[in-house]
Order: C-alpha cells, then sequence, then structure tokens
C-alpha cells in the first residue's frame, strides 16, 4: 500500500512513534492494540506486535499485526454473560433478603398498584398474593379499616411520585392483631 503507520493507525502519532522508537532502541519487543485502516477506509481491531532488530547499525523493527475483531466479540460476549451471572446472583440475593425479612415489603408500579407482596406481608394477612396483584392499597383492603387503607394508598401514592424507594411505618390492625407495617 505504501502507507506510513500514521496514515493507517488511527491511534498512531508523534508521541507514540518517539515511545516506540525509545522502547525499541532499548531492545524491547512491544505488543499493543489498535485500529489499522483499510484500503476501503474500514477501520479493524488489531493487536501489532513489533520486534526490533539491528541491521547496519539502524534499529529497525518487524512488526505481525494480527486482526482480533472477532476475539472482541467473543470476548463482548463473554462479558455480558458474565455480568448477566452477576445481575442474576444479586437479583436472587435481594429477592432471599426480601422474602425473608421480617417487615413487609411491597412492589408498586406507578398507578401505585400491588406488582409485588412479600411473604411476611402475606403470611401477616392470611391472604394470596393474587388477591393483591393490579391493586391499590384501598382495593385491597390490607386492613379491618378504611382509615388506614386510605394513610397506606396516600403513602404509596407519594412513593410513587417521588420516584424513589419509600417507607411506610404505622400500627396496623390484621386479622384482630396488630403488626406493623
Amino acid at each position: 500500500m505504501g502507507w506510513t503507520p500514521f496514515e493507517f493507525d488511527v491511534n498512531y502519532d508523534e508521541i507514540f512513534s518517539n515511545k516506540l522508537t525509545e522502547r525499541m532502541r532499548a531492545g524491547e519487543s512491544i505488543t499493543f492494540e489498535s485500529e489499522h485502516r483499510k484500503a476501503n477506509g474500514e477501520l479493524v481491531p488489531v493487536e501489532v506486535a513489533v520486534h526490533p532488530f539491528e541491521q547496519y547499525g539502524r534499529i529497525l523493527g518487524v512488526s505481525y499485526i494480527h486482526d482480533i475483531s472477532k476475539h472482541l466479540k467473543v470476548e463482548a460476549k463473554r462479558l455480558h454473560y458474565e455480568a448477566l451471572v452477576a445481575k442474576k446472583k444479586v437479583e436472587e440475593h435481594y429477592r432471599s433478603l426480601v422474602e425473608t425479612l421480617p417487615d413487609f415489603i411491597v412492589r408498586l408500579d406507578t398507578q401505585a398498584r400491588y406488582v409485588y407482596v412479600n411473604p411476611t406481608m402475606l403470611n401477616s394477612i392470611g391472604r394470596e398474593e393474587s388477591e393483591f396483584l393490579g391493586l391499590t392499597a384501598m382495593e385491597a383492603c390490607v386492613t379491618d379499616s378504611p382509615e388506614s387503607n386510605r394513610r397506606l394508598y396516600q403513602a404509596a401514592l407519594r412513593t410513587v411520585a417521588s420516584g424513589e424507594a419509600g417507607v411506610y411505618q404505622d400500627c396496623l390492625m390484621l386479622a384482630g392483631q396488630n403488626a406493623h407495617a
């Protein structure tokens, strides 16, 4: 092609050239990743290995250039898979935590309707999750008191409006016993 490194290596500049030359003069072999421009202008990720040698009193280098685009795709897939596995472990950890805490924990949608109710709440109230899903606190009649249900619903609306996780504490009468929500 007759191109200089400045023309085909998009990361090659005078500073890099000077550092490379300095390391080659020290007899050091250098391996680095970069991007090379093909004749059609397409950029290809490459690994470059430069090995210095002396000829007629001059330090020269022989370079081995390897297209690493397939390797990078495989590595990206591996990292994505590892991230999914790590995310799943974190989700399992928090699900286990939420399901075993002695507190009532619920998740609401944007209309303050239940999309999740933890087992502690269900066991305390003696009801099934299906009796809550898609309903508001007022519609689900969490307590025997319409006023308590209204307070729960208003707290849920405030939490949803804030966009943050919220904590609501109240003494509720559930199935004839005191419980904290």
